[in-house]
């Protein structure tokens, strides 16, 4: 049986990377924007960690793209 929780989360830190390679970012310019570490962002992506919901504001603001699209 497949954990739903860790679906969700696989699709979401998809999205966020997905949404960071379309504005043409790298890891490190998008930590930077956001005020954290590349290595935090990376455990967002990799599903590691999850984002706090002010977090995910501040990615989908530095992306110019809604908080809808990255979750």
């Amino acid at each position: 049986m497949h954990d739903r929780r860790s679906d969700t989360r696989h699709t979401n830190d998809s999205r966020i990377a997905a949404a960071r390679i379309a504005a043409g970012m790298s890891q490190a310019q998008l930590a930077e924007r956001i005020g954290t570490t590349q290595q935090q962002l990376s455990r967002w992506e990799t599903g590691a960690r999850v984002p706090r919901v002010d977090v995910l504001k501040k990615i989908a603001d530095a992306l110019g793209v809604g908080v809808d699209v990255l979750i």
